[in-house]
């Protein structure tokens, strides 16, 4: 095998990041994050990695909770495995906004029309979100149909995403044991392609 790593400084010298990849003879690819910030610093929103994939890749299938969208403070749906396209994964609220996460995953795939793509797993489950839209697409609209056409589609594979929250009709942020509050996370996940 042969390892990649990454290994700085963010947030203006605030948290250290290791990235590592390790890329197996079998074609598969681990990938191994490592999380430390000075107490000073928020807490954060989400902890993981972010892909973009070729648009080709619209069907997504998981084992974990669904068929619907699951956060930490919203995990009430039936563990299965559940498969969609990228399109039916896609939430259409009145502002457009990340949607479609799913907690728990035990693993996920994304492929194409002829079944090849690549399966996320990981021992500690996984949170993960297929969309066809990025942030930064969605972010600055008012409504979905001011949205430019898909390029690609964002898989984020994640090891920690806080909760909704909305307690009291969706003034507060999520309860303090669904927050990330933690100053260092690691986790790690396998990449095995699917042929």
């Amino acid at each position: 095998s042969i390892e990649i790593q990454f290994k700085g400084s963010i947030l203006d010298a605030a948290a250290g990041l290791d990235l590592r990849y390790r890329v197996h003879p079998s074609g598969s690819l681990t990938v191994d994050l490592h999380y430390r910030a000075r107490k000073t610093l928020p807490m954060l929103m989400r902890v993981g990695t972010a892909w973009q994939l070729p648009l080709d890749f619209q069907n997504v299938r998981w084992y974990g909770p669904g068929p619907d969208p699951s956060y930490t403070d919203r995990n009430w749906q039936p563990v299965g495995i559940y498969q969609k396209t990228i399109l039916e994964n896609w939430v259409d609220y009145s502002k457009p906004q990340e949607n479609g996460n799913k907690v728990e995953v035990r693993w996920i795939e994304i492929t194409d029309a002829q079944g090849t793509g690549l399966r996320f797993t990981s021992k500690q489950g996984l949170s993960a979100n297929a969309l066809p839209f990025s942030a930064c697409e969605m972010s600055g609209h008012a409504y979905s149909w001011q949205l430019p056409e898909p390029t690609a589609v964002h898989l984020n594979i994640d090891h920690a995403q806080m909760g909704v929250g909305g307690d009291n009709s969706w003034g507060d942020i999520a309860l303090p044991e669904y927050q990330l509050r933690e100053k260092t996370y690691r986790y790690q996940y396998t990449v095995t392609p699917i042929e």
